[in-house]
């Protein structure tokens, strides 16, 4: 739900909280200039930068949280595999286990094992780590850590006695390790003691746990499951994996897609059939569309059509030559209705009028399938998204490009470093844009992540051109901020430390987007409170305002665990003692209780932000939110009167407690 104009009274003068990315500016400033003339004669030095540090970044152990999403499925959506029991009595009595079991599932076994002896924390440790050092330097207390995807050979030197010595450490803080191999080659001798092999689950029990946890309801996408032919949908497949991606196809069919819509997907084996559409269909405008909507689908049909128009007269005439003699084209061939069924397409029912294949995986396998057999397209694609989001034609947040990344890295296509620096250091930001994706895309289908990281950092060091800095706080809103937030937030700090405005906004849109993970914002409040508690005027204001967005904006207050409380209330303190935010604070305050009756849940929200702020440990700092609140209160007594019943609730539960 969007504010009102009134709630942004108040905003910081030159502060753009409210405006989409996609509408800022592209006028370059004079910093900008001078940035890329630099960033031009540079380039050279970049790359030498980047192949030294990638040694270095390989030498730092780059642990992350366990992603809130993976959590949710291992506690909702489990099924236990064979020895689950036996893993967890070993963790339970040793605290450490070292499983395996091809197709077994065990990456969310892990998860679920950890879970179980109730960690208060839960880490995915760096698979570059040697085999002496596998526990960080300070083990948390209670904390549950994951190693996973660990070389073989490193855990050849996992012997008993190693793993007992690990069993010692953990046990003194009373956490809990679980090490996933690759196989039961190594878990012999005395380690045989703390392993286990699991058998993977049943793929259709799989299945409906999946489909429970997200539609529990008798008559949809649980009645359908009954309907697939589990063995000939099994395919060669019996791990958990495939029973995932059956539940998921089924669950399509709550965004508007019939089961014969996901019929072909659920039994195919192979790509004939896209093989069989490109036979069919050889006009370049039917093939151009197809293409178009694979990159682009769910933008409107206006928008697909333009793009595709571009993309047509490239493959009608690749090498932009005189046609002669000139055929004018067929404008009634065929009716939009008509190329729609031609690319197994249909238009949604909005106002937008958007374009949805009919199948939920046509789009990713056309573009698989197109850039693997024809080879001579990969250019022209590149050059046609390069074109497609510099005229502005579509703005989808530059998604296309993400895929491009993960084209690039399923077909090791090695020339994406070069593409990527003449896009980093360029003026223009959606270049800049289409960098930063391309990295997610890279990143999330399997180029090594030490080299993305050496990259980062070598665009975000001070004496980098602004270009390249500006390029790499947009690479932290994306993938690389998912998958390594603490690295994230040290090229944030460092690249604060010396920014213009431009640079602020990405800093702090990058700082929203980290916060937006819950595993995440442990580390974001603390990084926040850190430079509100220092001297830089900037970054502070900078801090100030993405905390103003990730904890205020929202028509709710967000979720945190009970040792964040102290980072909360104190952050929420800076922001009252801002004489330019306190009443922008409070009206957003009161407008959470004025939308509190949208749910339980939501009013719940509402009050536990409100109960932790007005209990803070700082006497002072609940005194001054009470004083603000008591004004917000005062100024607008009638929309503050669900706020009043609202606090006055909890003051009657504190009485009784």
């Amino acid at each position: 739900m969007a504010e009102s104009q009134e709630e942004h009274e108040g905003q910081p003068t030159g502060q753009d909280t409210e405006t989409p990315s996609n509408q800022r500016s592209e006028e370059p400033s004079e910093t900008e200039e001078r940035g890329n003339s630099v960033s031009g004669d540079n380039t050279g030095t970049m790359i030498s930068n980047v192949n030294k540090l990638i040694f270095a970044e390989a030498k730092t152990p780059r642990d992350r949280p366990v992603p809130h999403a993976t959590k949710d499925i291992a506690q909702r959506a489990f099924c236990e595999p064979g020895g689950f029991s036996q893993a967890l009595h070993i963790l339970a009595t040793e605290n450490v286990v070292m499983i395996c079991g091809p197709g077994a599932g065990c990456s969310l076994a892990g998860v679920r094992l950890l879970q179980e002896v109730r960690s208060g924390m839960f880490q995915i440790l760096d698979s570059e780590r040697n085999p002496g050092r596998i526990l960080p330097e300070e083990i948390h207390r209670h904390g549950g850590y994951l190693l996973d995807n660990y070389r073989q050979q490193k855990l050849a030197d996992l012997t008993g006695q190693a793993l007992a010595e690990l069993s010692d450490a953990l046990a003194a803080k009373k956490a809990h390790l679980v090490i996933v191999a690759e196989n039961a080659s190594i878990m012999h001798g005395t380690a045989h003691a703390y392993s286990v092999e699991l058998e993977p689950p049943d793929p259709k029990e799989v299945a409906k746990a999946r489909i429970v946890a997200k539609a529990p309801q008798e008559d949809g996408p649980l009645a359908l499951l009954d309907k697939v032919d589990l063995q000939r949908a099994l395919l060669s497949h019996t791990g958990p994996a495939r029973g995932a991606t059956i539940a998921d196809l089924l669950l399509k069919t709550l965004q508007g897609y019939e089961f014969s819509d996901i019929e072909d997907d659920l039994y195919r084996v192979d790509d004939h059939d896209i093989e069989e559409w490109f036979e069919r269909n050889q006009v370049p405008s039917v093939r151009a569309l197809c293409i178009t909507a694979a990159f682009f689908e769910g933008q409107s049909y206006f928008r697909i059509a333009t793009l595709a128009e571009m993309l047509t007269k490239v493959l009608e005439n690749p090498e932009e030559g005189e046609i002669w003699p000139y055929e004018a084209p067929d404008l009634f061939s065929m009716t939009r209705q008509e190329m729609l069924y031609a690319i197994t397409a249909r238009l949604e029912e909005d106002r937008k009028e958007t374009v949805r294949f009919s199948r939920p995986t046509w789009a990713k396998r056309i573009q698989h399938y197109v850039w693997r057999e024809y080879g001579q397209l990969q250019p022209i694609i590149r050059d046609w998204l390069k074109s497609a989001y510099e005229t502005r034609q579509v703005l989808d947040d530059y998604l296309a490009m993400k895929s491009y990344g993960s084209l690039l890295a399923e077909y090791y296509d090695f020339s994406w470093r070069d593409q990527l620096f003449e896009w980093a250091s360029s003026q223009t930001r959606a270049h800049r844009c289409m960098a930063a994706k391309t990295l997610s895309g890279l990143l999330s289908n399997g180029t090594e992540p030490t080299l993305i990281r050496a990259l980062v950092r070598a665009w975000a060091e001070p004496e980098s051109p602004i270009y390249y800095r500006r390029t790499a706080a947009m690479a932290c809103q994306g993938e690389l901020g998912r998958r390594s937030p603490e690295f994230t937030l040290e090229q944030l700090k460092k690249l604060a430390g010396k920014a213009d405005y431009p640079l602020m906004i990405e800093i702090r849109d990058a700082l929203v987007f980290l916060f937006e993970e819950p595993s995440n914002r442990t580390l974001v409040l603390e990084f926040i409170r850190a430079i509100l508690s220092g001297d830089n005027s900037s970054t502070r204001r900078l801090a100030m305002d993405a905390a103003m967005t990730f904890l205020t904006s929202y028509d709710r207050p967000p979720e945190f665990v009970k040792s964040d409380s102290g980072a909360i209330c104190e952050i929420f303190d800076f922001l009252l003692r801002d004489g330019k935010r306190s009443r922008l604070v409070t009206k957003r305050m009161i407008r959470w209780a004025r939308l509190a009756s949208l749910s339980d849940e939501h009013r719940t929200s509402v009050k536990v932000m409100l109960d932790t702020l007005l209990h803070g440990p700082d006497r002072q700092s609940s005194e001054r939110l009470s004083y603000y609140l008591d004004k917000g209160i005062r100024h607008n007594l009638a929309k503050a009167r669900p706020f009043i019943d609202l606090l006055q609730e909890i003051l009657q539960e504190d009485t009784h407690a």
